[in-house]
């Protein structure tokens, strides 16, 4: 920098300026410069114009977001109590209808006095709980459950001066892990979002490792024992999302494995090839007898059976009758919720048919080729719907979704 120096008192003299007389001429630069910027950043509101932007920018968004998520459960409110409407409509009418029936053949038992009196009691109460103001399970979240100041704040970040930043909470690990989840597997985004509602339950698979699983599926080079492998995969995966204990892998003819949290873990058992009957009612028995299945729980339980054949007695010889019957009179039907998983041989399986016409808490899935060809009946031939997306269905569909 060039110092004037027609103040150093040594100019007219020898034009040459103290050299001890510099620095002060450098710092008194230094310093009014220093001041001017200051007294142009004071005039100035365009180091903060930006943030306040987007602070009013993020206040809009919030507020839409927050009212779409409003409106959206407004809707969601108004299709589930139509679901839960239907729903017990038809469980009325089949009772209504076998009552009919076993009066004009005159073909009463003991047993079904009870269990049709005890449906309709399930009934009541399910019609009681639609009405009835819990204040337990208020959907409104108190002020002091959501941290406010940590929604959107402003902190200084050390390396630079003059760098603020707007930091906002992003969504929570369990939607981050499910998220990932659904990339993987291609689950669409509304199947995604239901699958919230596991948290709520204990999850149970049951695998059908009989001889027949080693048939290949239809159209392809996979065995049904492959496709199963496939399917507690994926259940695997997300049931850990919502329970760190992991679930509960049962098979017809082999050890059953408790508490999974990692898919490795089953790899042994699906190494071995699937051999034996398909002893269904004596497994699901004890699934029903565990603690898990207790109205005490504090989780329903949810058992996911996937099966290519009817159930067979000790001997190897079909038996539908006891299986009906322990789901109908042993298996707690308002807390224990189960789905059938069928594969492509629909001729083994047609007892599965109607029952979930007159069980609570019951439902059938078809093999995927079948769901598929069934969605894309309903919502166009090129509507897609993946292997994960049949998965989740599985998982949904006994829960009422």
């Amino acid at each position: 920098m060039t110092v004037p120096l027609d103040n150093c008192p040594c100019y007219d003299r020898v034009h040459q300026c103290c050299s001890s007389k510099i620095p002060n001429y450098n710092d008194r630069i230094s310093h009014d410069e220093l001041l001017d910027q200051i007294q142009k950043l004071e005039k100035s509101n365009e180091f903060s114009s930006d943030l306040f932007t987007q602070i009013e920018e993020w206040k809009k968004t919030t507020i839409n977001k927050i009212e779409k998520a409003a409106e959206r459960a407004h809707h969601e409110l108004i299709e589930l109590i139509h679901k839960q409407r239907i729903k017990i409509t038809k469980q009325l009418e089949t009772i209504t209808k076998e009552i009919r029936y076993r009066r004009e053949e005159e073909n009463f038992l003991e047993n079904d006095i009870v269990r049709l009196k005890q449906n309709l009691n399930e009934i009541q109460e399910t019609l009681q709980q639609l009405f009835r103001k819990d204040t337990k399970k208020a959907i409104i979240v108190d002020n002091d459950q959501i941290d406010w100041n940590r929604l959107i704040y402003i902190r200084e970040e050390q390396q630079n001066f003059g760098g603020y930043s707007a930091n906002r909470y992003g969504s929570s690990a369990i939607n981050d892990r499910l998220r990932a989840i659904a990339a993987r597997y291609e689950i669409n985004d509304t199947l995604t979002q239901h699958l919230n509602i596991l948290q709520q339950f204990k999850i149970v698979v049951l695998c059908d490792d009989s001889d027949s699983m080693n048939t290949l599926v239809d159209g392809t080079t996979d065995t049904r024992w492959d496709e199963l492998r496939s399917i507690v995969r994926i259940v695997i995966e997300i049931g850990t999302v919502f329970d760190s204990n992991g679930i509960d892998v049962h098979f017809l003819n082999r050890s059953s494995m408790p508490n999974v949290t990692d898919t490795q873990q089953v790899v042994e058992s699906f190494s071995q090839r699937p051999a034996g009957v398909t002893p269904l009612t004596p497994v699901l028995r004890r699934i029903f007898q565990s603690t898990a299945s207790k109205p005490s729980s504090d989780k329903g339980l949810l058992v996911i059976v996937v099966t290519d054949g009817a159930p067979t007695d000790p001997n190897g010889n079909v038996d539908v009758q006891s299986l009906e019957n322990l789901m109908c009179n042993e298996r707690q039907g308002n807390t224990t919720y189960v789905t059938f998983v069928c594969t492509d041989d629909e001729s083994s399986t047609a007892y599965l048919s109607k029952w979930h016409l007159t069980m609570m808490n019951f439902n059938v899935v078809d093999n995927y080729t079948t769901e598929r060809e069934t969605v894309r009946h309903s919502r166009g031939y090129k509507y897609p719907f993946s292997f994960g997306d049949y998965v989740a269905k599985a998982l949904l569909t006994a829960v009422g979704l």
